[in-house]
């Protein structure tokens, strides 16, 4: 609730290529010291180290999270010139993935409808999985969205 509360009033691009969570940090006694928010990379949370910010002091600007999102950009290898690179995710043979979340749906509900299968088959483990591992960060729609 805090995190969404927070998020609301942020305006910049860069909080949208992160997740971001709201973390308690204890004293060495095991008190509460302070709220701590945690900016985690959506694409590369291995190779982009995450940023922290104290809750209070969030107005200080975005200027090392921006930082972090051009590096990381360029670490991946991803144009970001041109008409393909808004909103686009860039494969390692660099092609671009024109991925959105009504595209998915709407290719789900054609390939229901031309192989007669039901919407429940988006909720197997084996098959979001695989969406998984082609795209991290997808939200696979569930069987009753579809529908």
């Amino acid at each position: 609730m805090m995190t969404t509360l927070s998020k609301a009033r942020w305006n910049s691009a860069a909080y949208d290529h992160y997740k971001i969570s709201l973390k308690r940090r204890l004293k060495a006694d095991g008190s509460p010291d302070y709220l701590e928010f945690e900016f985690v990379c959506r694409s590369d949370p291995v190779n982009h180290k995450p940023h922290h910010r104290k809750r209070m002091q969030t107005a200080q600007g975005t200027k090392n999270l921006n930082r972090g999102v051009k590096e990381c950009i360029q670490r991946r290898g991803i144009s970001t010139q041109g008409p393909d690179a808004t909103g686009a995710q860039q494969t390692l043979s660099s092609s671009v993935s024109k991925y959105t979340p009504q595209a998915h749906r709407a290719l789900i509900a054609m390939r229901c409808a031309v192989n007669k299968r039901p919407f429940n088959f988006v909720a197997d483990p084996l098959y979001i999985e695989e969406v998984k591992l082609l795209r991290p960060d997808v939200i696979v729609p569930s069987p009753r969205r579809l529908s």
